[in-house]
């Protein structure tokens, strides 16, 4: 699964800054795939369960445990489609205006050993697959 974004590259090494990192300001524009498409930010980790939180997804529209969440594309920062986890449970915002749903996430980032690196190009954007906001 998708764990983050090269920040540093050296001769012999990179550095990964993972998705988990507290100390970034992480936003991942993410989706979840269902047939319209429903977005959301990943913007935040809870390390004592273990979950990415997916924030600011329109409150109307139906999540279900065990849906996938895949990288967007939008926003061009990451190619779209790769697995970020699945969807463990669903709530509504402090306000009631939003969902934040909590992903369990594909990668196990206790046991890295070794990563692809994908470079987003203008040909790696996939299209969108509903219109519903973003």
């Amino acid at each position: 699964g998708f764990i983050g974004k090269v920040t540093e590259v050296n001769q012999f090494t990179s550095t990964v800054t993972l998705i988990t990192d507290q100390k970034n300001n992480n936003q991942i524009s993410a989706e979840i795939t269902t047939k319209d498409g429903i977005y959301g930010m990943i913007e935040g980790y809870d390390a004592k369960k273990n979950v990415l939180l997916m924030k600011k997804i329109r409150i109307d529209v139906d999540i279900k445990k065990g849906d996938e969440v895949v990288t967007s594309g939008l926003g061009r920062a990451y190619v779209g489609g790769l697995l970020i986890g699945k969807v463990k449970s669903v709530k509504p915002d402090n306000y009631g205006l939003t969902q934040v749903a909590e992903i369990e996430p594909a990668a196990n980032f206790n046991r890295i050993d070794f990563v692809n690196i994908i470079e987003p190009t203008a040909n790696t954007v996939p299209e969108s697959k509903g219109d519903n906001g973003q």
